[in-house]
């Protein structure tokens, strides 16, 4: 099987800049932004968009009350630990 060479490969380098909340601003948080145009395009321009893989706010309400016991996490941290398709790695690059 034939590699493509690196200059024919679809790459794009995902524009990102930090945020400083005003009530921590010891804490700096990294926001990655494909809405960004670079030149006439940006990355959002060129995604599929996929089904709305969101709960509705009434039934974690719901499913919330159904049992004694509830468990709650705060996921802010793993999303830079994601993992994604080795195939859109080219265009999800960043400096």
């Amino acid at each position: 099987m034939a590699t493509t060479p690196p200059t024919m490969r679809r790459t794009w380098y995902l524009p990102y800049f930090s945020f400083v909340h005003p009530a921590k601003p010891q804490k700096v948080r990294i926001v990655f932004d494909a809405a960004i145009c670079i030149g006439e395009t940006s990355l959002n321009d060129h995604l599929l968009p996929g089904p709305d893989l969101l709960q509705s706010l009434p039934g974690v309400l719901m499913r919330f009350h159904q049992h004694e016991i509830a468990v709650t996490t705060d996921v802010q941290e793993m999303f830079l630990g994601k993992g994604m398709n080795s195939d859109d790695r080219e265009v999800l690059r960043f400096l």
